[in-house]
Parts: structure tokens; sequence; C-alpha cells
């Protein structure tokens, strides 16, 4: 009887052990080319190069064709995990910048530029700035739109012109670009959304 528990524990840990290491499975699953080879071997030695590239080439024959295989019982017992969620952090860093008369007045997470930064933090319109920020086609935005400007004509009564600014860009968000904008001007004040 202890043969037959030890072989199920063996069993069970070598499942584990296919299944269920997040870090191999960001291990590419191609060969890696001659040249990245050569700057491995630069870098790290011949010896360290070749453990990982006979690592690489383990997980690439045998263990990414066996958790194919074996994987699906995950699905049946609800237990499939996701190592995606936040491994190298977001792709693309978001900001929305609030222009009056084309003067910044307010850009998430700056110092200078902070106007109305607790009332759009706020647990109850920060989803709408995010998802205003993140997608063109966002549910809120005229919401959003008609609020900050109210309080824009309230804060600058000469005002001619808001605009709400979608930047998007990669990490570390040092140079973002425009993906779109909320712009509403004098006298009617409707907004008016372009890419």
């Amino acid at each position: 009887m202890s043969h037959v528990k030890a072989l199920f524990i063996l069993l069970v840990y070598s499942t584990i052990f296919i299944v269920g290491t997040p870090g191999l499975d960001f291990l590419s699953p191609d060969p890696y080319p001659a040249e990245r080879q050569a700057q491995f071997r630069q870098r790290y030695g011949r010896v360290l190069t070749a453990v990982g590239l006979g690592l690489v080439d383990l997980n690439r024959t045998v263990r990414r064709p066996l958790a194919k295989k074996i994987g699906d019982f995950q699905t049946v017992f609800r237990i499939r995990q996701s190592w995606h969620l936040y491994r190298d952090g977001p792709h693309a860093i978001r900001r929305l910048e609030i222009r009056v008369d084309g003067h910044s007045v307010y850009r998430t997470n700056h110092d200078r530029h902070n106007w109305l930064e607790p009332q759009l933090k706020s647990r109850r319109l920060r989803p709408m700035v995010e998802m205003t920020t993140k997608k063109f086609k966002s549910a809120n935005w005229r919401g959003l739109s008609r609020y900050v400007v109210a309080q824009a004509r309230i804060e600058w009564p000469d005002a001619k012109r808001v605009e709400l600014v979608a930047l998007s860009g990669p990490r570390p968000g040092t140079t973002l670009k425009t993906t779109h904008r909320i712009t509403a001007e004098a006298p009617d004040w409707v907004p008016e959304k372009t890419q």
C-alpha cells in the first residue's frame, strides 16, 4: 500500500510541476537563433548558456506538450491558473490630461497639474476616468466631460475651450501620444469626441 501512496504522491507533484510552473510558461516556445545564443555565451559564459538552453529545449520539447495534454483537468475542477496578471506591469501607461484654453490643469498622477484630483480619484469617478482614458467608445465619457466642463466654467468663467485628452505610451510613460480627445467649446459647451 505504501508503494501506491508513494506513486500517487509522485504523480501529483509531477503534474503540479508540469502544469503549474509560471516561470517556464514565459520561455520562448521556439529555439533561440544562433546570434541570440552567441549573446548569451558572451554574457553568461559557455556553461551557464548550455544549461539555460538545455532547460529551454526541455521545456519546449517535453514540458509544454505534456502540460497541453494533461492540463485540461484544471478546467473541470475550475482550478486553472492564469499567471499573466501584472507579470511585467501594464503594457501601456495611460494618462488623462485636462486642458483649459490650451493650458494643462490636470494630468493623472502629476504633482503640479492636479486640479480636481480628489474628485477624479474618488471611488465613484475613478472608473469613469479610467475607461474614458482607455477606450474611445467608453460608456460614460459624456457624463464625465459634462462634469469636468461645468467645474472648469466655475473655476475659469472666461474660458473658451476645455479638452480631455487621453494619452498612452509604453512604460515608463515618458513618451505619451494622444489616442483620442473630448473637446467642448463656448458658447454651447457640447462635448465632442475625436480620434
